[in-house]
């Protein structure tokens, strides 16, 4: 049941909300290099009965006659449930634990929702594993933090963040230690195969953004400090380059008891760091915004993700409810930081799976949008 939940918070209510829209130096390596390890058993299985109820594969959506149907639904085995990445090619990757904080496995599916490999990234006594994201070529990076360097990288000493990098059938080709200052919150690849790097200041105030080229070499690293507590949550490469930053930031007077929390979105010139502009997203002047994930799309616009104490900008639809968590809201910005439009959505959503939610322009918002 509880693998149910975890796949229901994951992945079927994200899909059910797009058509309700609209249809961590690094101590001396002591482990051996990493190799694809295939999976005892499949761990991911195709649904080979009938669904519980047909209300659930054939739903109307909304208040229209909308039908939508799973083409698959898959469990897994592994009951820890990191990230869900599909690729330009159309394939599911996902990553998963069997313990906590002890192993960590990336999988590929088939087209039936089965297990077309699996291989074990890392296994460690603390650490964890993150994010998925591809490059040009469908290579597949996973962030994560691990105390120990394994495999391919000449880490420094200390606690450190990795990503390692494998091609599409799970062998592993090379893989990257930070050490702990980066405290990596998110990553990006270029096109040419570069890797940006985002997480919080050393200071503790502002954060930092940092370069890294295809051997794993820093070809720039930069700070933006400010008087205030920055917590980039998202970091996305546009075409030509340029590097968006997304997350929320903390001001707090001295002497005052309350902290008023509110989004940030920032461009960096991918050459040499220069922020070109950084300016606060949503409702001025609240003390309940939250700010989750950002996706950008070809023309070089951002699409940001969040909930705000209050409505703001001009949204494109009415707003008929207030949840728990205030208002949700999707934003789209030009890479000049125009908004170019808002909405708030009309439909009660749970926290957890906002920021959860992968978006997919081509399909989740219709050209009458614009």
């Amino acid at each position: 049941m509880k693998r149910w939940y975890l796949w229901f918070a994951l992945l079927i209510v994200p899909l059910t909300f797009a058509c309700q829209v609209l249809s961590p130096a690094v101590a001396p390596s002591s482990t051996p290099a990493i190799t694809p390890t295939p999976s005892p058993a499949p761990d991911l299985l195709p649904v080979t009965g009938e669904p519980d109820s047909q209300a659930q594969n054939d739903a109307p959506v909304g208040d229209d006659d909308t039908i939508f149907e799973f083409e698959w639904i898959a469990f897994v085995d592994d009951p820890i449930f990191t990230d869900l990445a599909v690729s330009a090619d159309g394939d599911v990757y996902l990553i998963t634990s069997r313990e906590k904080d002890k192993d960590c496995y990336l999988s590929k599916t088939d087209g039936n929702g089965g297990t077309e490999w699996q291989v074990l990234i890392a296994t460690f006594e603390d650490g964890d594993c993150g994010e998925i994201v591809f490059d040009q070529n469908g290579n597949i990076y996973v962030s994560g933090v691990d105390p120990i360097a394994w495999g391919s990288s000449d880490a420094p000493v200390g606690e450190g963040y990795f990503i390692a990098k494998f091609d599409v059938n799970g062998a592993s080709l090379q893989n990257y230690f930070f050490d702990k200052y980066y405290d990596l919150n998110d990553f990006d690849i270029d096109s040419q195969g570069n890797i940006y790097l985002s997480g919080d200041a050393s200071s503790g105030k502002g954060y930092s953004v940092s370069k890294i080229n295809p051997d794993g070499n820093i070809e720039w690293e930069q700070t933006y400090p400010t008087q205030w507590v920055y917590y980039p949550s998202s970091l996305r490469v546009i075409e030509g380059g340029d590097v968006f930053v997304y997350g929320f930031l903390y001001y707090r007077e001295s002497g005052e008891g309350e902290e008023d929390r509110d989004c940030f979105l920032s461009l960096i010139a991918s050459d040499d760091g220069t922020m070109k502009w950084d300016m606060t997203v949503g409702a001025a002047d609240n003390k309940d915004e939250w700010c989750n994930r950002m996706e950008v799309d070809a023309e070089g616009n951002a699409y940001v993700s969040g909930y705000s104490g209050a409505t703001w900008g001009a949204p494109l639809q009415p707003l008929d409810y207030i949840g728990e968590f205030n208002y949700p809201f999707i934003a789209k910005f030009s890479a000049n930081g125009d908004l170019v439009w808002n909405t708030f959505q009309i439909s009660p959503l749970n926290f957890l799976r906002w920021e959860q939610m992968r978006l997919s322009f081509s399909s989740v918002f219709p050209v009458s949008l614009e």
